[in-house]
């Protein structure tokens, strides 16, 4: 078992943790944040990536997670450009984020606006 933080669409409410809930999503743990890193959004694109930011915070939805979807997660978010990278939690949590590579960061244009939080589909984001 693994604790992943989801704060882009493996949250609740968003199309990839219905499309994983048939592997059985794992035990939901509550929100949490990981201080040092933002998220960024490329125009026409329908996720964001976790950036390292000094000054910035990620927050997202626990999950304990089994081996085997973490081996399901871990495929695709390295086919989307994210490495899992160990974090600590505000509250004291060690888990794992699906942070961007360094190549995607090099990739991502320069500019981007940095937020917290990934909305859901019926929220409107703020930035």
């Amino acid at each position: 078992m693994k604790v992943v933080l989801f704060y882009g669409t493996l949250k609740q409410g968003h199309y990839n943790h219905e499309r994983f809930k048939d592997k059985g999503m794992g035990k939901f743990l509550g929100i949490d944040q990981v201080p040092n890193w933002s998220l960024v959004q490329r125009a026409q694109v329908p996720y964001p990536y976790a950036v390292p930011f000094p000054s910035g915070t990620v927050i997202g939805e626990l999950f304990q997670v089994s081996d085997d979807l973490f081996a399901s997660l871990l495929a695709m978010e390295r086919g989307a450009g994210y490495e899992p990278v160990d974090v600590t939690t505000t509250n004291g949590v060690s888990a794992i984020m699906f942070g961007a590579t360094e190549a995607t960061v090099k990739a991502l244009p320069t500019g981007l606006p940095k937020f917290a939080y990934f909305p859901k589909p019926e929220e409107k984001q703020t930035a």
